[in-house]
């Protein structure tokens, strides 16, 4: 049966765990989305192979899985997820995996009192730098657990890219220190961390459910709370349309901008770093 190395919230299924390393050549290591992909291929280096499931456009919310996907899927050393319900997707195939291979689950460990914004689990960890540094921890020890070999290896890459990350968090805190409790509306719930963490104040979320648009009354109260805060932008995502966002901010007169999510995208070992630095100017410039 799968072995589960790290536990997180929203997974639902239950394998015994069992001993076992991989033997000879690179392990290899699979992971669900983008962002995963560059915690775990900064922690490996050149020492395994790492690769997505998700790369371009595809998205995470709403993937279904392909014959192809389920093959790599069940040839993987290791799988590694978010959890708390972003990749459930996943859980077909690893069901009809090998009996021992490994999951990975990124957000293991966090409390639930951490993870429910809004009163349900919000799977955007990624989004909060100090929180991604949580999901290279869960990464690294499961990387080493599939192969102790190259523990050394492994750790010394590990805290390398937590010293870049932790560099990230500091950079976003000083730039955004001047900006604290503006107020922003954001098309989904996706930067609930990343805004608790910077103290910025989201006002107003246009789809509380993603490809679900606000029912007539919800529509009404998000007019209503936007008269009411004046946010200094609304800010959406380039993985949904923005019609809808357009119409409000040009009904209202509020300037819109773009947050990348991240959720898709090119597989570059930098590309999380770069995409949150992107995600920082587009803030200092709309926030002034």
């Amino acid at each position: 049966m799968q072995r589960i190395i790290a536990l997180g919230v929203g997974w639902a299924i239950g394998f015994s765990c069992l001993a076992g390393t991989v033997q000879g050549g690179q392990i290899r290591v699979l992971t669900s989305f983008l962002p995963l992909y560059c915690f775990a291929v900064n922690v490996t280096g050149d020492a395994a192979q790492v690769d997505a499931l998700l790369s371009g456009n595809a998205n995470p919310h709403d993937y279904q899985l392909t014959i192809k996907a389920r093959r790599r899927v069940e040839a993987a050393d290791l799988v590694v997820l978010q959890g708390l319900g972003l990749d459930a997707w996943v859980e077909p195939a690893l069901r009809a995996a090998k009996a021992n291979q490994r999951v990975a689950v990124a957000s293991a460990g966090l409390s639930n009192d951490l993870i429910r914004i809004s009163g349900v689990p919000n799977p955007h960890i990624w989004l909060d730098p100090i929180l991604a540094m949580h999901c290279v921890t869960n990464i690294l020890t499961s990387i080493i657990e599939v192969d102790p070999d190259q523990a050394s290896t492994y750790r010394r890459n590990a805290s390398n890219y937590v010293v870049r990350l932790q560099a990230l968090d500091r950079d976003i805190r000083s730039a955004l220190g001047p900006y604290k409790d503006r107020p922003i509306v954001t098309f989904h719930d996706s930067f609930a961390y990343f805004a608790k963490r910077y103290a910025l104040r989201i006002v107003a979320v246009i789809e509380e459910v993603p490809d679900v648009s606000p029912s007539a009354r919800k529509l009404a109260r998000l007019y209503a709370t936007i008269r009411e805060t004046r946010p200094k932008c609304i800010f959406t995502e380039p993985q949904f349309p923005s019609r809808l966002a357009d119409t409000i901010a040009d009904d209202l007169k509020v300037p819109v901008a773009m947050l990348d999510t991240l959720e898709t995208g090119r597989l570059d070992p930098e590309a999380y770093e770069k995409g949150m630095r992107k995600n920082l100017r587009t803030l200092q410039e709309k926030l002034k």
